[in-house]
């Protein structure tokens, strides 16, 4: 691109702003009438909201249309509501009744995947009885749809409609890939090139002196978890030798939870196989790891609570490599399970004062039985002292244990210095 001069440059900026107005579909679902109460909806399939809508359709981009009725009470009839939408990625507009209450879009709201909406119901499209709300959803990449974390009308007095629960799905438009020019291609995608970081922002560094290394990555590599064990544990390797220090202390943020919370336990979670691939360098000399399976934030892939994240890094660097505190960080983590006839139980390490942060039964555990194909189901469990006992309808020979086995787990078992358990998964031999 720099051959193109300062003036060539301005314009190919100016043709593919215009490549992508070409390549932003119009709406032909206000033509189809979505956006009203009275159209006939039976044939849509059904989803759950907060979700992504990859979970409907699998991996696609473009257009899609969301509905949901139900039932107000007479004593709204008329009232101005609140809705309060979420976070939809990547761009929106609402409808209620039919009538249009708002839309956010990428060009009016810098990182709109990112950004809550609140919109505005003027009490003229508020009845008793059924109500409508329609949401066109455009997904320009990646995962999208209506992530949430809450759905719901607020009115004036305080009344809370929440609408999180099934609502029906419609596709407007798949959208194709974008023809980019061949010459834009490394602009776009440079920052994916590992060899490019590398060499333009690391190599540069050998022979500089560290303390240490804090790393914090992985959603990207969350479709490829089996690829990242190698891969995460050769970076580690060749920064040291790089470095020229081979037990250079590496510290890494295991991945957050993140998107609506699984309504069952899923084994496939690409982000619970991922984080346990980050796991697997633990088995390396000097490796720490500083989860936020409990700070996570279901709307924003990039949660807010940085400080936390922070702290807990700061707190390993003192203890475990400066060494200038004792038994300030400490996590609790799975060491042994036990069949018990029909229940298992579980001990762990770093659990003393073992407690849940809410005060209710320990969270995100789930079993399985050793039939072959077993689904795993959530599991009742009891906290006992500093171990945890589990059962579940249905099992009657547990095989499986897996905990915080899913993208957005809800985790709420601490230790008595408020660290999370951490996720693990364990088989029952026979």
């Amino acid at each position: 691109m720099a051959a193109l001069g300062r003036d060539g440059v301005l314009r190919r900026r100016e043709e593919l702003g215009a490549l992508i107005t070409q390549h932003t579909p119009e709406s032909f679902g206000e033509l189809l009438k979505w956006h009203l109460p009275a159209i006939d909806d039976s044939r849509w399939k059904t989803c759950q909201v907060p979700a992504f809508l990859e979970g409907v359709y699998g991996e696609v981009d473009g257009l899609f249309w969301y509905r949901k009725a139900f039932d107000l009470p007479a004593g709204l009839a008329g009232k101005p509501l609140a809705f309060r939408l979420g976070v939809v990625d990547d761009g929106d507009a609402a409808y209620f009744n039919g009538g249009k209450i708002g839309s956010t879009s990428p060009d009016d709201v810098p990182d709109s995947w990112d950004f809550k909406r609140v919109y505005n119901v003027p009490g003229s499209l508020v009845k008793a009885g059924r109500n409508v709300v329609a949401v066109r959803c455009y997904d320009s990449g990646h995962a999208g749809g209506l992530a949430g974390p809450e759905i719901r009308l607020e009115a004036e007095d305080g009344t809370v409609v929440d609408l999180a629960g099934i609502w029906k799905i419609n596709w407007e438009q798949m959208l194709q890939p974008r023809p980019w020019p061949s010459d834009y291609l490394p602009l776009v995608k440079i920052y994916h090139q590992g060899a490019v970081l590398y060499h333009a922002m690391c190599a540069p560094l050998r022979g500089f002196p560290f303390t240490a290394i804090l790393w914090y990555q992985g959603e990207s590599d969350a479709d490829r978890p089996g690829r990242y064990v190698p891969i995460f544990r050769h970076l580690i390797t060749r920064w040291r030798a790089d470095f020229g220090d081979p037990a250079l202390p590496f510290l890494y943020v295991q991945l957050a939870a993140f998107g609506p919370p699984d309504a069952e336990p899923d084994e496939q979670s690409p982000w619970a196989n991922l984080r346990a691939a980050q796991d697997a360098a633990l088995a390396l000399p000097r490796v720490f790891v500083a989860p936020a399976i409990d700070i996570g934030d279901a709307g924003r892939i990039h949660p807010l609570n940085k400080q936390e994240v922070g702290r807990r890094l700061a707190l390993t660097m003192l203890q475990d490599v400066y060494h200038l505190e004792q038994d300030v960080i400490r996590y609790p983590v799975f060491d042994s399970a036990v069949r018990d006839g029909s229940k298992v139980v579980l001990a762990f390490r770093g659990a003393d004062g073992l407690r849940t942060t809410d005060g209710r039964a320990p969270r995100a555990f789930a079993l399985a039985n050793a039939a072959p194909g077993a689904k795993l189901v959530w599991a009742d469990a009891v906290l006992d002292g500093n171990r945890i006992v589990l059962s579940a309808p249905g099992i009657g020979r547990p095989a499986r244990v897996r905990y915080a086995w899913s993208q957005n787990p809800g985790v709420n078992v601490v230790n008595a210095l408020g660290f999370p358990l951490l996720p693990f998964r364990a088989d029952l031999a026979d």
